[in-house]
This record gives structure tokens, C-alpha cells and sequence, in this order.
């Protein structure tokens, strides 16, 4: 996470460094979190695998790839 939490990428690599273990986040700050939070933690979370050409597809029993977010109830305010 950067200093400026208003920065578009500020919260991006979150999902990759937290544990994916079926636990849920939820981002909390004492001032009030900015529009893009959650479009930092998506991004974050998008990767490029099938532009790889790797060719597998994840099964359904795999564990998550990346931490889950609650989106926050600010995100709907702005959309």
C-alpha cells in the first residue's frame, strides 16, 4: 500500500500479499476511504494467465488466487 490511499494503485497489491484462506477483508482508515479503493484492490487482482498461454483453466476445488474484499458501502456512492 502507498502513502497517498488516493492513489489509483494504492491497495492493488493487497490481494496478492494477504492469505487467500477464505478469509474476507475489509478496508477501514480513519479518514474516509477514497472512490477508488475498490478498483485498486480489482486491479490487484487481475492477472494476465490467459494471455500466457499457459492453457490451464482453475478447478473448482483450487484455492483462491488472490484475498477477497467487501466492497466498501462508499463505493456504491460514486458509481
Amino acid at each position: 500500500m502507498t502513502k497517498n490511499a488516493s492513489s489509483l494503485y494504492a491497495f492493488a497489491s493487497l490481494p496478492a500479499r494477504l492469505p487467500s484462506d477464505g478469509a474476507v477483508y475489509e478496508l477501514e482508515s480513519a479518514e474516509p476511504l477514497p472512490a477508488t479503493a475498490a478498483l485498486s484492490w480489482g486491479l490487484g487482482c487481475y492477472s494476465f494467465d490467459a494471455c500466457k498461454g499457459t492453457g490451464s483453466q482453475p478447478k473448482a476445488d483450487d484455492p483462491p488466487k488472490f484475498a477477497s474484499l467487501v466492497v466498501p458501502a462508499a463505493a456504491d456512492d460514486h458509481a
